[in-house]
């Protein structure tokens, strides 16, 4: 009789969790959006609008939800982009466009541009470029995939995934990390960075839903990565256009 009960109760799990109905029409890719991990500062704006958050707190930029610190890389893609400075009177910048717009984007490390303005000058002046390391990832208990962007102070996080990942044998997805967080304090205030570290095995639901994520995604280069409204903020965490100094812009 136990057994029944039990049988019952899975069968109803299942059906629930197949029930799709309203779901007929399909959406194409374009009509989706695909969240980043966004990494609170001390200036962005769910530090004052919500008040389970707190700067450091790492959190879905769609659903505003706290993500797991384990996750799992799907997919790599690195690009570029040139932001006009948000005060004329820095270097750089371009009259001809508006403070913190988007010069230019390009993932190429052959591009003229790249190779120009994405290295320090011989007197150590800082490039015009940003580089992003960005990983299309799993986070266990997340039913949607999540982009994690590594840029500017964050960038050795991300490079040290893509060293990690790079070394281990089998698909990118056959790994587990943990993304943590660092609080910093220099001359221009506190705010927070990434760091990463190996967290062993996915177990086989997880590397099954990873893969199913690759096979979805990874071959697609036009991804819409959620975007908010620009923020006005100075300091480490705002030179471009939102409190987040990883944020991407799409993939």
């Amino acid at each position: 009789m136990e057994n029944q009960e039990m049988e019952k109760k899975n069968q109803s799990a299942l059906a629930t969790s197949q029930d799709r109905r309203g779901h007929e029409e399909g959406s194409e890719q374009e009509d989706f959006i695909i969240p980043f991990a966004k990494l609170l500062q001390p200036t962005s704006p769910e530090v004052s609008e919500l008040p389970d958050l707190r700067a450091g707190d790492l959190i879905n930029s769609l659903t505003k939800e706290k993500l797991p610190k384990e996750f799992i890389p799907i997919c790599k893609h690195t690009y570029w982009i040139r932001f006009n400075p948000r005060s004329t009177n820095e270097p750089g910048y371009d009259p001809n466009f508006g403070p913190g717009d988007m010069l230019w984007k390009s993932d190429s490390p052959d591009d003229p541009r790249v190779k120009a303005e994405s290295k320090f000058g011989p007197n150590g002046e800082k490039p015009l470029a940003t580089k992003f390391i960005s990983f299309l990832a799993c986070f266990p208990g997340v039913p949607m995939p999540v982009v994690i962007a590594f840029a500017k102070t964050s960038i050795n996080a991300g490079r040290a995934l893509n060293t990690l990942t790079s070394a281990t044998p089998g698909a990118m997805f056959s790994s587990k990390f943990s993304l943590g967080v660092k609080k910093v304090q220099n001359d221009k205030g506190t705010f927070f960075v990434f760091t990463v570290v190996p967290a062993g095995k996915p177990s086989e639901e997880e590397y099954q839903i990873a893969e199913r994520f690759y096979n979805q995604f990874a071959s697609k280069k036009d991804l819409k990565v959620h975007e908010e409204e620009p923020e006005e903020t100075g300091g480490e965490a705002g030179q471009q256009t939102d409190t987040d100094p990883n944020k991407p812009l799409n993939w």
